[in-house]
């Protein structure tokens, strides 16, 4: 869902950035325009996305010059089919009365943006996905340090028992011992309460 509201995003920013840039060059902004600006942005952008996603992953093991080959096609190839789709929802089904320049002027003008845009797409999705991976990567060292540390203490301690118990009865046992001879009742507390104690 997070990945549909990114492209949602990123196709509207594309299209009021487009209009911003008319505006600027023409001093000119209308609804119509703007409308049209959405409408191939979010046609051109749509078709790109789901491709975009999976390039990065399908194509991560190939050397970069096959990478930047097969990704040029595929953003020419969906670039185009985005840009088909939107010529068709502006010039013939919204305003078919409109027509400023041929179809294949368009198109081609249409695929270079996809291009432009889609290559910028691509590069933010893949560093976006190279940052996830990292931050995992992180998460879970830090959850194996942290593993670790509790496994260290844990040794830490048993060497400590290990030491602490041999050395502990051999001092109870002669102090027993000792005991016997000079005060056989306290030797028999003292064997009472190391019975309790272990």
């Amino acid at each position: 869902m997070d990945f549909l509201w990114r492209v949602f995003l990123y196709n509207t920013l594309i299209a009021l950035s487009i209009a911003l840039i008319i505006f600027f060059v023409t001093g000119e902004l209308s609804f119509k325009s703007i409308v049209i600006n959405l409408i191939y942005s979010h046609a051109i952008g749509w078709s790109l996305a789901f491709p975009l996603q999976y390039i990065g992953k399908i194509y991560y093991d190939r050397k970069p010059l096959t990478r930047a080959l097969l990704l040029f096609l595929n953003l020419t190839l969906f670039g185009a089919l985005g840009s088909i789709a939107g010529y068709i929802i502006v010039n013939q089904i919204l305003y078919s009365e409109m027509v400023w320049l041929p179809w294949w002027k368009i198109l081609i003008a249409l695929v270079v943006s996809a291009l432009f845009f889609g290559f910028l797409a691509f590069v933010y999705f893949e560093q976006r996905e190279r940052l996830e991976k990292t931050i995992s990567n992180l998460k879970e060292k830090e959850i194996e340090q942290e593993r670790l540390k509790q496994l260290r203490k844990t040794a830490e301690l048993e060497a400590l028992r290990a030491k602490l118990n041999p050395h502990f009865l051999f001092n109870t046992f002669n102090s027993i011992a000792g005991l016997i001879r000079i005060n056989p009742d306290k030797a028999e507390q003292m064997v009472e309460k190391l019975s309790a104690f272990f």
